[in-house]
């Protein structure tokens, strides 16, 4: 469809940026997916090391309390409630930081679609 009023090298200028524009658009979204699939094998990765690392905390807790005989004390109790929130708030923060930074990329690739 032509445009009225263009002269020819003027529309041929302007179909030249629109097809700048989207080879552009198409390469940043291409780079975003790539960054999003990163993301995701990385927290993946996170989540993986995460469980090894708080169950050999676990596994750990007992015996520092057998050591010092007070294993059936309100103490030892009161380390595995820690641990348990602990790891808790942990394995939060490392979920709302994958979710924000998908977000962040999500957020990406409408600023390309609006450029």
């Amino acid at each position: 469809m032509a445009i009225q009023g263009l002269a020819p090298n003027q529309l041929y200028e302007f179909q030249n940026q629109r097809n700048q524009y989207g080879t552009g658009l198409a390469q940043n979204k291409a780079g975003n997916l790539y960054n999003q699939q990163l993301a995701n094998l990385q927290h993946g990765r996170n989540r993986r090391n995460f469980s090894t690392l708080w169950n050999q905390r676990r596994t750990g807790l007992p015996t520092q309390y057998v050591q010092r005989g007070v294993q059936n004390s309100g103490i030892y109790q009161g380390a595995l409630q820690s641990y348990a929130r602990d790891r808790s708030n942990a394995y939060s923060d490392m979920e709302l930081e994958n979710q924000l930074a998908q977000a962040g990329l999500i957020f990406n690739d409408r600023r390309f679609e609006d450029e």
